[in-house]
Parts: C-alpha cells; structure tokens; sequence
C-alpha cells in the first residue's frame, strides 16, 4: 500500500495530478508509486494553507484534519457530473498510448527542449487510430505530469 501526501494544491493541480486519472480510469504514476484507480482511496480536504513548518517532522498530514473540512465526496460528485469520458471501448493501444508517450517524451528531452507540436507528432506516430484531440489531450497530460513531477521543465 502506497500513501502519498500533496498539500497547498489549487483545484487545477488536483484535477491534473489526481482526480482526470481517476475519472477517466487510468493507471497513473505519483512520486515513483504506481497507482491503479479501482484500488485507489483518495481524501480530499479544503482548509488554509499550510506553512512549510506546519507540514515539517510528518505534522502536516494533521494540522490539514485539524484546520480543514473533508470535501472528497462533493469535489468527486462534481468530476463525475464534468463528464470525463470513461475509456469503456478504448484498444488495447490507447490504453498503452500515455505510458508510450511518456516514455518516448522522456527520450525525446534528453537530446534538448521540445515543443509541443514535436509532443503532438510523437502522439500522432503512436496514437494513428485516435483523433487530433485525444492525440492534444494526451499530449497535455503526459507533458504536465512529467513537469509537475519535475523530470521536465519549462524553457524560454
């Protein structure tokens, strides 16, 4: 069992980290854990913003079920109404697709910066069968995963 702790994340941060891999039904990986979202328990509290000195020696964990409110069960209830599209019909190959195209992005920033039509012809060659959209939208979460965990970044 896996447990992992975020703190001071905006509602933007929690959808692309947590709650579009869990809507939509994918594997996901976060802080070198694999995380499978049928096996998944997620708790989501909404409170002031911790200090790093409130979050130091493990205590962050309780000053947020100190100072916060429980909202999993309302921000969960609203993703569901957002209309994630569930990957009931989805081949083997686009399920495969994201982990592809992380791998294959990965690689591609090793030889230096990459824009995002070089992320979008990398998820065309592996993605041949799936439109310009699922293509872009694959494109977006493999590149934000891979920036907010720190393996890439922003260059000017």
């Amino acid at each position: 069992m896996h447990v992992v702790r975020e703190f001071n994340l905006d509602e933007r941060e929690l959808w692309i980290k947590f709650l579009a891999p869990l809507m939509a039904d994918r594997d996901f990986t976060f802080e070198g854990h694999d995380f499978t979202p049928r096996k998944t328990r997620i708790k989501i509290f909404n409170g002031p913003e911790l200090r790093p000195d409130q979050m130091a020696l493990g205590r962050g964990w309780q000053n947020v079920e100190r100072g916060g409110s429980d909202v999993t069960e309302a921000v969960l209830a609203r993703a569901r109404e957002a209309g994630v599209p569930q990957p009931a019909a989805a081949s083997p190959v686009a399920v495969a697709a994201p982990d592809a195209l992380r791998e294959r992005l990965i690689g591609r920033l090793s030889a230096g910066p990459a824009t995002l039509d070089d992320i979008t012809r990398i998820a065309a060659d592996l993605m041949p069968e799936s439109s310009a959209e699922e293509r872009l939208a694959a494109s977006r979460d493999v590149a934000l995963e891979l920036l907010s965990s720190g393996t890439a970044r922003l260059s000017p």
